[in-house]
């Protein structure tokens, strides 16, 4: 009895499947990637929100020791605006480094995911049967793992 090795007509052939697989892996990293970078985008939101609460909170602790050491006197009130408006400053600079430091850690890792995605991608086109064999692997031990024991 002889083997029928050829492929039904209708059914895509292993360069076709390779392609899709790699389209729809390439889409799945695009938009991982977009997600990341809409959370550090939210993120940077939180942190500016959080920062202009700080600065509100300080000008309000700072007219209250103001309005506190105006009765106990002008000399001491000189004093304690003066410490406060020190350590104001001081706040106001830790606090925009900070924020500064958040945005260029966001904007790195939404870097470092974009030129991610383009590496997978490109690994994917030099290598697609790797690829696919690698995705089955993957598949064979997350489908092992979360079989019942």
């Amino acid at each position: 009895m002889a083997a029928n090795n050829s492929t039904p007509p209708d059914s895509p052939s292993v360069g076709e499947t390779i392609a899709n697989e790699a389209g729809k892996a390439k889409a799945e990293l695009r938009k991982g990637a977009e997600e990341i970078g809409a959370s550090l985008d939210a993120a940077n939101g939180d942190i500016s929100a959080d920062l202009q609460r700080l600065r509100e909170d300080l000008s309000r602790l700072s007219e209250t020791v103001s309005g506190i050491a105006g009765e106990r006197g002008a000399a001491a009130a000189s004093r304690v605006t003066d410490g406060v408006r020190s350590v104001k400053e001081s706040v106001y600079t830790t606090a925009n480094d900070a924020y500064s430091a958040g945005a260029d850690i966001a904007s790195s890792a939404k870097t470092h995911a974009g030129d991610f995605a383009s590496d997978v991608e490109d690994t994917v086109r030099r290598n697609p049967i790797g690829t696919v064999l690698a995705a089955l692997g993957v598949g064979l031990i997350v489908g092992m793992m979360s079989r019942g024991r």
